[in-house]
C-alpha cells in the first residue's frame, strides 16, 4: 500500500484587525511570544503599548524628538526676544526726549492748524512724549498733502518705408506744474516735526524723442 503525504502550503503573511486597542496590544504580545518576530502594528493614533509588544525598546528617537522639541522651543523664545530688544526694540518710553521705533505720542490738543501751510502742515506742539507706556494717538489719523498731477503726451509715427518708421515723441510730466507737497517731519521732539521740506511730483519736466523701428 502506497501512502502519500502533502505538506500544508507555507503562511507568507496574516492580517488580523481588532476593535480596541488592547486587543491589539494583547495580541501583538502573544505573536511576539510564539516566537514571530517579523510583523509590526497599525493605528490610527499612537499606541506606545504596541511599539513594545513587538519588541522594540529602543527609546533613542523619541528621546531626539524630545531634544529637537525643546530645541526648537528655545529657539524660537531667542529669536522673539533678539527681533523685539535687539534687532527691532520697540522703544515705548522714548529716548532724550525723542520717539523712536514703535512710539506714538499722546494727543494733549489739535493737531491740525487753522491754515496748513508747509511751514507747519500739523501743531507738534499738540503731542506729548510718552513716559513707560504707549502713546494714545491713532495710526493714520494725520493725513499729507493730495497729490494732483497731470501728464500729457503726443506720438507721430512717419512711414518711410516698408517695415520702416519714425516715430516722434513729446511728453510733459506735471505739465500743469503744480507743486505737491511730500510728508512732514514725523518725529515729535525734533525741529523738523510738522515741516514739510519735500515735493511728491518733481517740477514739470518736457521731453522730445525721435525713435526709428525697422
Amino acid at each position: 500500500m502506497d501512502t502519500a503525504h502533502t505538506l500544508p502550503p507555507a503562511i507568507h503573511g496574516l492580517l488580523a484587525e481588532f476593535d480596541t486597542p488592547r486587543q491589539l496590544v494583547d495580541a501583538a504580545k502573544r505573536a511576539y511570544a510564539a516566537g514571530y518576530r517579523r510583523m509590526d502594528t497599525f493605528s490610527p493614533f499612537p499606541i506606545e503599548e504596541a511599539w513594545e509588544a513587538i519588541g522594540h525598546h529602543d527609546r533613542r528617537l523619541s528621546l531626539i524628538v524630545l531634544c529637537g522639541g525643546i530645541a526648537g522651543l528655545l529657539t524660537g523664545f531667542s529669536l522673539e526676544e533678539w527681533v523685539h530688544n535687539i534687532a527691532y526694540p520697540a522703544n515705548i518710553a522714548g529716548t532724550q526726549n525723542d520717539l523712536s521705533n514703535y512710539a506714538r505720542p499722546n494727543l494733549v490738543g489739535d493737531p491740525i492748524p487753522a491754515h496748513q501751510t508747509a511751514a507747519q502742515w500739523y501743531n507738534p506742539k499738540a503731542f506729548s512724549i510718552p513716559s513707560g507706556s504707549y502713546g494714545n494717538f491713532g495710526r493714520n489719523v494725520l493725513r499729507a498733502s493730495h497729490v494732483v498731477n497731470l501728464d500729457f503726451s503726443v506720438f507721430k509715427n512717419i512711414r518711410v518705408a516698408e517695415h520702416h518708421q519714425l516715430q516722434l515723441r513729446v511728453e510733459a510730466l506735471n505739465l500743469l506744474n503744480i507743486q505737491n507737497y511730500g510728508v512732514p517731519g514725523t518725529t515729535i521732539g525734533n525741529a523738523s516735526a510738522g515741516i514739510i521740506s519735500s515735493v511728491s511730483v518733481p517740477a514739470r519736466q518736457l521731453q522730445l524723442a525721435l525713435k526709428y523701428a525697422f
